[in-house]
């Protein structure tokens, strides 16, 4: 019998939550050489992580096992505990959405074996790349929504092996592109919502292997899509013109009307409103789903697939699907009322650029849904940390297909349209108490 893999962690806290893969399944990136058609056999399906355990103490992962470690966002302020991780223990580090700084990466410099490397949602900054140079095989590398320009990225190149790279949100323009010409082996490339054009994208032609490009919500023109494919006929390029500079939201008459429900609160506006009680919806005796159980489903969400809101959500569907109906709906229960307890000016103050600033100010209800949302999608620790301190609310970040969890594993368990309504409003302006002075 072929001996297991001890990974050693903390043993007086934990790091977050630890995933294992088959070593056979292969990489995303791999699979842009794969006929769509032929995605159908399990060596042809892109890594399936599933939970293994939480990072704490001794574990032991079977052979040729692939290792992923989601960091939590309470453990960022211990991350010196990864320097006493061994350099092959981790395929996948997993920081994204968490505090985490350039200083953080000074703990990760060891881990030569790691292959992926992602670092979204967090605040580092152009010192990051120089930090992490001796990693020398990585191959996916993340880094949405960070504080990276140009000048940041200009040791890129180190980086030989890189075949998948995100780069979406950061400050970088065509300039930077000249520093990656140096990625000879660099399949995919994120560069949406930057302010890369068509003159950029002419340069990125100089890559021999790329594969895919996505360039969402870029000035790019069509002309400049058609003129790269003339000369680049294997890459493809996914990009969409960006028609308006805010969100569509913004667009909804809804989300102008700054007014409460009836003073009843939530239970009270559904029986005046629509003159009927929460007991003839069958909805009465539906108790939340416990945080124990809660919990490791929200931990499915599959953030290596961000951008595609549907994949990301799919995990936690299927194992939601397998529950009887009741626990789907305890489920939304649960979601619902935690979101419901987010649904306060204390919080819609800390959201970023569109955080509540006052009556006379454009608030939208949708997109603080959106962030309430993702507050819960990081996770248990990070959802308490925000309920204790409002000021660490998801900045300029949102979620909302976390609502569309419990309605699609009902309908894939059931077949049946989902028409359950909690007695906890999730929309804005839902509780009362949280805009009493409103």
């Amino acid at each position: 019998m072929a001996v297991g893999r001890k990974i050693n962690f903390p043993n007086e806290y934990s790091l977050g939550s630890v995933y294992t893969a088959p070593a056979k399944q292969p990489e995303s990136w791999e699979l842009l050489t794969v006929p769509q058609g032929l995605i159908t056999k399990p060596e042809n399906q892109p890594i399936s992580w599933e939970w293994f355990d939480e990072a704490r103490g001794t574990i032991e992962v079977a052979p040729d096992t692939k290792v992923k470690l989601k960091v939590s966002a309470s453990a960022v302020e211990c991350i010196e505990a990864l320097e006493h991780l061994g350099p092959d223990d981790l395929h996948v580090l997993d920081m994204s959405r968490t505090q985490a700084t350039d200083t953080s990466l000074m703990s990760i410099r060891h881990m030569s074996g790691l292959r992926v490397l992602e670092l979204a949602y967090t605040a580092i900054t152009n010192g990051a790349l120089d930090i992490i140079l001796s990693l020398k095989n990585l191959h996916t590398l993340g880094l949405t929504n960070t504080g990276l320009s140009n000048s940041g990225i200009m040791t890129i190149g180190n980086f030989k092996h890189l075949r998948e790279l995100w780069l979406n949100g950061t400050l970088i323009d065509d300039e930077g592109m000249e520093h990656l010409l140096a990625l000879k082996e660099l399949w995919l490339l994120g560069l949406s919502g930057t302010k890369v054009t068509g003159d950029g994208l002419k340069t990125l032609g100089a890559l021999p292997a790329l594969l895919r490009i996505y360039m969402f919500n870029t000035s790019i023109a069509e002309s400049d899509v058609e003129q790269f494919r003339g000369k680049n006929a294997g890459c493809r390029i996914k990009w969409k013109r960006a028609l308006m500079q805010q969100r569509p939201e913004f667009l909804d008459p809804d989300d102008v009307l700054l007014e409460l429900p009836h003073e009843g609160g939530t239970e009270a506006g559904f029986e005046s409103g629509f003159g009927f009680g929460f007991e003839a919806l069958g909805i009465y005796n539906i108790e939340p789903m416990l945080d124990e159980e809660f919990w490791p489903i929200i931990d499915l969400l599959d953030w290596d697939s961000e951008g595609d809101d549907l994949k990301v959500i799919e995990p936690a569907i299927v194992s939601l699907a397998q529950k009887s109906k009741e626990e789907i709906l305890a489920f939304e229960e649960a979601l619902c009322r935690k979101l419901f307890a987010l649904d306060g000016e204390t919080y819609a103050r800390h959201v970023g650029k569109e955080s509540y600033r006052g009556r006379d100010s454009h608030f939208s209800k949708n997109w603080f849904l959106s962030a309430r949302c993702c507050a819960v999608a990081n996770g248990k620790e990070a959802y308490e940390e925000i309920c204790a301190e409002p000021e660490k609310m998801p900045k300029d970040l949102g979620f909302k297909a976390l609502c569309q969890i419990a309605p699609r594993a009902y309908e894939k368990k059931l077949g049946e349209e989902f028409s359950y309504v909690s007695r906890f409003g999730k929309e804005t302006f839902s509780n009362a108490t949280g805009w009493s002075n409103f």
